[in-house]
């Protein structure tokens, strides 16, 4: 059965199993520096998967799944290339946000 937790409620829940239970659980973050201590301590979790930055081909691929459906003058493909080109380093949440920031931009001039 899938359940979503708050952290809290995470935490409680944790705390409170068997030894006999099996539990997977499945989170992702981009800041885990920002993990709350509590949720890293020792024995909490047996395993951690660390995925690295995309490359230029995943950035693309991230940019195309963040542009469907948004109008556009120029060929996706051709904005895709340019964008992941300029941006080495960024990942899937700060490309959707230079997607969500363009079209921000382009409503305050007017423009679809």
């Amino acid at each position: 059965m899938w359940k979503m937790y708050v952290l809290s409620q995470l935490l409680t829940e944790l705390d409170g199993f068997e030894s006999d239970v099996k539990i997977i659980v499945i989170a992702a973050t981009n800041r885990p520096e920002a993990l709350d201590p509590a949720l890293c301590r020792p024995g909490r979790f047996s395993r951690k998967v660390l995925v690295g930055e995309p490359d230029f081909d995943g950035r693309k691929r991230i940019l195309f799944v963040h542009l469907r459906g948004v109008p556009l003058e120029e060929d996706p493909h051709l904005i895709c290339n340019l964008i992941a080109s300029l941006t080495p380093g960024l990942v899937g949440a700060d490309l959707a946000n230079i997607v969500n920031e363009a079209a921000l931009l382009a409503a305050r001039r007017g423009q679809e």
